[in-house]
């Protein structure tokens, strides 16, 4: 008897030892990931860009009043006319902490026209010049509560009337 007993303590301690032994690993990996959690937490720079927000940057008028701004705004290049260039131009930009608009750039698509073209080159130079307009006249983005600059894309489209 005394022998199983022995050997049962030693199957019990071993039980035991690899219970520690999880909790210990468990407790190791907690402690890493609460430390790269709260890494990841406070780090936000003033320069960073948003791609994914709590709260959309909104035209302060509304987003309903944009399309109305940018069809008054908006001057159909000659060239582009001349030529019966028409299509869809993808404005890309951030819109800082105060509403301005900064990094105005083309979003070429695969399937985009010739980038080459004159004319096209006129629409999207006016694409981006309509959006530099509305600079200032934005409702920045939040994350968490607190303004945050934010990457927007916009598809704007250029019909001409027959």
């Amino acid at each position: 008897m005394y022998e199983t007993d022995i050997k049962n303590k030693r199957k019990m301690s071993n039980t035991k030892s690899n219970g520690w032994m999880i909790l210990k690993v468990l407790f190791v990996i907690l402690t890493i990931w609460g430390a790269a959690t709260d890494v990841n937490a406070k780090v936000d720079d003033n320069d960073s860009v948003y791609n994914v927000v709590d709260e959309l940057a909104e035209f302060k008028k509304g987003n309903d009043a944009l399309i109305p701004y940018l069809a008054k705004n908006i001057r159909y290049p000659k060239i582009a006319q001349e030529r019966g260039v028409q299509g869809r131009v993808h404005v890309s930009f951030v819109i800082e902490r105060n509403g301005a608009v900064s990094d105005v750039g083309i979003k070429r698509l695969q399937n985009a026209q010739d980038s080459d073209d004159e004319a096209w080159k006129a629409l999207e130079e006016e694409g981006m010049r309509c959006v530099k307009s509305t600079s200032k006249k934005w409702k920045p983005a939040k994350v968490n509560g607190k303004k945050v600059r934010c990457r927007y894309i916009l598809p704007i489209l250029f019909r001409l009337n027959k």
